[in-house]
């Protein structure tokens, strides 16, 4: 009789934490359906709002000259546009995301200029940082544009 006692005091917290489970597990699978659908709509405005492939091959070579590896496989992610719901149109974008690797790169959409960030600050001197940063810059007018070095 003590034994079905202590069941029957039990059962309520055991239904209890069934509930709570359920619950959860729905709110789970609710929050990653709705991720799901944002992530396949920001794929379709990628896809609508992306240049055409001829121009975005013109960044894939923006990128493998700055890499300095010509046969380098890189891959267009996507881009920044979005729709402005205050102001009812599409912003256009003003960068484009694309993979080298395990390397990640933006390109300036309008002059296939590429921005990648690097922190030599631990290994080399600010003298280092800057003479190898002019002779990047001077080797690679291409992927980052004529900058005067002066």
């Amino acid at each position: 009789m003590n034994m079905t006692m202590k069941m029957s005091k039990r059962l309520p917290l055991v239904f209890l934490i069934l509930v709570v489970g359920v619950l959860g597990l729905g709110l789970v699978r609710s929050k990653y359906q709705s991720f799901k659908t944002q992530q396949a709509d920001d794929q379709k405005l990628c896809s609508l709002t992306a240049r055409p492939t001829d121009e975005r091959e013109k960044a894939v070579a923006a990128i493998r000259d700055f890499l300095e590896m010509p046969t380098a496989e890189v891959e267009y992610e996507c881009n920044n546009a979005f729709y402005s719901e205050e102001e009812d149109r599409l912003i256009t974008a003003k960068g484009e995301t694309y993979t080298a690797g395990m390397m990640y790169f933006v390109v300036d959409p309008a002059t296939n200029y590429v921005q990648k960030d690097y922190d030599y600050s631990s290994n080399y001197s600010q003298e280092e940082v800057e003479q190898i940063a002019k002779g990047f810059i001077a080797k690679h007018p291409s992927a980052i544009g004529n900058i005067d070095l002066q």
